[in-house]
């Protein structure tokens, strides 16, 4: 609705650059931005150049929209950042492609930023990535961060002397929220010390 009201594409993230929905109104077929749907995430190598952009590095922090461009897309996106109770929890993206940015994109994207946090925080809360340190780096070595990244998050930090990996996939998918919710919380309780993150619809563990 959203998507058609503004008239270009949409994309719901997380704050680690996971892909939490696209519309489908519009067809989405920029290379970059089709990629990173169709996995679900961006990569370690995408969104540290995302945050090296100088209009993504002093955006404030609040939900005033912001053009960014970059040189790996041709198209301009505007985001809005999500607050959850004052919390950072996403970005509300729209690509520039079938209407060019507009002063009614502007005053109507945070409005949906915050029409989306407050369902999130209503009905999906179990779409909110964990953000504890261990979830941090493991999901940080699944999207390809190099090891010179990996090594300062490992300050602090304890393991067992004997670990191993586990992947939980759904051979029947439920969605994310039997996966986030049921399958994790048995996932706890037999294994209490393990650290896990969410990761292409499945469980790392």
């Amino acid at each position: 609705l959203a998507a058609a009201r503004l008239g270009n594409s949409l994309v719901l993230l997380d704050p680690s650059f996971k892909i939490l929905a696209a519309s489908t109104i519009f067809p989405i077929d920029d290379p970059l931005w089709a990629e990173n749907i169709r996995l679900g995430y961006c990569t370690y190598e995408f969104v540290s150049a995302v945050q090296n952009i100088d209009a993504v590095k002093n955006a404030a922090r609040n939900s005033d929209p912001v053009v960014v461009t970059c040189w790996a897309s041709p198209l301009r996106k505007l985001s809005s950042k999500i607050y959850i109770r004052g919390n950072y929890a996403g970005i509300v993206l729209m690509l520039e492609k079938e209407t060019p940015i507009s002063p009614l994109h502007l005053k109507l994207l945070p409005i949906i930023s915050a029409a989306a946090g407050e369902a999130i925080s209503r009905y999906a809360p179990f779409l909110l990535s964990g953000n504890s340190v261990y979830q941090k780096l493991l999901y940080d070595l699944l999207i390809g961060a190099p090891p010179e990244e990996i090594a300062p998050q490992l300050a602090g930090l304890s393991f067992s002397p004997h670990l191993c990996t586990l992947c939980i996939r759904q051979r029947r998918y439920l969605g994310q929220k039997h996966l986030k919710e049921d399958v994790a919380s048995h996932l706890v309780k037999s294994l209490p010390d393990t650290r896990f993150t969410f990761h292409e619809n499945g469980i790392a563990a």
